[in-house]
């Protein structure tokens, strides 16, 4: 694995664009990590878009899903060894993005590969089926929420980069 000191360099061995006004860190998540920058995302999105539109609430509530989500995988896979993730949080005119990339374990890529595709490849009778069913037997909600989120432009991928394999997440919301 590369090691590299700076978030620019970080960024240009995945081809990430350089950008000044964005909330972005790459580094360890573990849950308490996750909840100071969920407050600063919060704080970020108020700044720069009217928090009371129904856009920014749909980006924020994803954005903490896919941030718990690193945190929470990264404590069940990893224990104590928190490995560095990226989260991108960019508010421009016209759009709500945001972006995340988590390390994941070679032994969870094919089942976590399988989960994604089939929530993705979904028509909306079956997702809202599945929707129903995680309720009904208390399972996660939160891929299939994110993937119900009306107005959301979303991609997403499994890279393997350095014998590491990446989650990537993006999702886009226009303004």
């Amino acid at each position: 694995m590369v090691v590299t000191s700076s978030i620019t360099k970080r960024k240009q061995l995945f081809d990430l664009p350089i950008r000044n006004e964005e909330l972005e860190y790459w580094g360890p998540v573990d849950t308490q990590f996750s909840n100071s920058f969920l407050t600063m995302g919060n704080e970020f999105i108020e700044r720069y878009v009217s928090y009371k539109s129904k856009v920014s609430k749909k980006a924020f509530i994803c954005l903490v899903e896919l941030v718990q989500n690193i945190a929470e995988y990264n404590a069940i896979a990893f224990k104590d060894n928190t490995p560095d993730a990226y989260l991108d949080l960019q508010v421009k005119k016209g759009f709500i993005q945001i972006r995340t990339g988590n390390i994941l374990k070679a032994t969870d890529v094919e089942l976590l590969s399988q989960k994604f595709k089939a929530i993705f490849e979904m028509n909306q009778s079956a997702l809202e089926a599945a929707n129903k069913e995680a309720i009904l037997n208390g399972k996660s909600l939160g891929l299939i929420m994110i993937r119900r989120m009306e107005g959301a432009a979303i991609d997403w991928e499994i890279q393997a980069k350095d014998n590491t394999h990446w989650l990537v997440f993006e999702l886009r919301f226009e303004l």
